[in-house]
């Protein structure tokens, strides 16, 4: 047990600037022309998972149904403000890089790991709920859950919440361009601090 270890997630691609306020990749959904979007390969990571979208996607045959990028180009990144869900199967390590990515374009994750969902707890414990998706893998490997039937069954009320919060966090999960009271840094920084804090008023601050 360590419980002075603390994951961060990866940086993402965007990095915004403290007063832009009008971000054009938090497009509302009737403007993403993509239903779900994965980026990745399909032989490293989760591959049990990973081979199943691709499968799925190749299956479909329609980018407004599912894009399917396997070799990863900057370019491709931009595309997650195109698509409403961007699907994160677990990687080499359970969070992604690509997984800040969506979030800061405005893309809803769909996770399919619980070690994904439990990775940086600082970021996202408090918004998490209502900001992402969170599909039972072996349930998806088992081919017993349509993922398409899944994401297109979602209330409308509830994918505008989603996308609502993850305009409104976004920015805790990239590092702005100049000083910035919400981004990473910040983040890092005041939880630091308070975790200090609360170590010195129970007695043990110090170095073992």
């Amino acid at each position: 047990d360590y419980p002075n270890l603390h994951s961060v997630p990866y940086p993402s691609s965007l990095h915004f600037k403290r007063f832009k306020h009008l971000m054009p990749q938090f497009a509302y959904v009737q403007d993403r022309k993509s239903l779900m979007l994965f980026i990745g390969k399909d032989d490293h990571g989760d591959t049990l998972v990973r081979k199943q979208i691709a499968k799925l996607c190749k299956q479909y045959d329609d980018k407004k149904e599912c894009w399917y990028a396997k070799k990863w180009m900057t370019k491709y990144v931009t595309y997650k403000s195109k698509a409403v869900f961007c699907l994160e199967p677990a990687g080499d390590s359970p969070w992604r890089k690509s997984l800040s990515d969506s979030i800061s374009f405005g893309c809803i994750p769909v996770l399919f790991s619980d070690l994904t969902d439990d990775v940086a707890p600082w970021f996202w414990q408090d918004l998490k709920a209502r900001g992402r998706v969170l599909v039972p893998r072996d349930e998806f490997v088992a081919r017993r859950i349509d993922l398409k039937m899944l994401l297109q069954s979602m209330p409308s009320e509830l994918l505008k919440l989603m996308q609502t919060t993850l305009r409104e966090k976004s920015r805790r999960f990239q590092y702005s361009t100049d000083d910035d009271q919400h981004d990473g840094v910040r983040i890092i920084l005041d939880n630091l601090h308070r975790e200090a804090i609360d170590m010195e008023r129970r007695g043990v601050c110090g170095y073992n």
